[in-house]
């Protein structure tokens, strides 16, 4: 039976791989970048720290990528798809090991009591980051 002319490209074993594993990274990223934003919130409370996160997750991009492309030219694309997006998944394992062991809130905590913020109109504020905007522990 032919494919109808929309999905002819599903033809090809390496096409439907290749879609299949996009597929899979793309809902992975969404994912990621929904918890970053909801983790950073959470602990803060703050929408303009919420900002900043979306802001310096596009900048890189927004900055690299006339390099990236120049130097993706010259490399194989199946090996810089595969160390892009193995990256990728590692920063991804790395930030949820991090998270699942409290690391994540520890550190905000950290930057909350650095010797810059050290005054006493900021102890509220640890106690904010280290129980989270609902009180539990973040």
């Amino acid at each position: 039976m032919p494919w109808p002319v929309v999905l002819r490209a599903l033809a090809h074993r390496n096409y439907r791989l290749f879609v299949a594993g996009q597929l899979t990274s793309l809902i992975g990223t969404w994912m990621q970048m929904v918890a970053q934003s909801w983790l950073v919130f959470r602990l803060t409370g703050s929408s303009l720290q919420l900002g900043l996160v979306g802001f310096s997750a596009q900048m890189p991009i927004f900055l690299l990528s006339p390099v990236g492309g120049g130097l993706a030219d010259r490399f194989s694309r199946r090996n810089v798809l595969l160390l892009t997006q193995t990256a990728m998944m590692m920063l991804a394992f790395m930030l949820a090991a991090l998270s699942l062991t409290g690391t994540v809130a520890h550190l905000a905590r950290l930057r909350t009591v650095c010797p810059a913020r050290r005054g006493q109109r900021h102890r509220h504020a640890d106690a904010a980051v280290v129980r989270g905007r609902d009180g539990r522990q973040a």
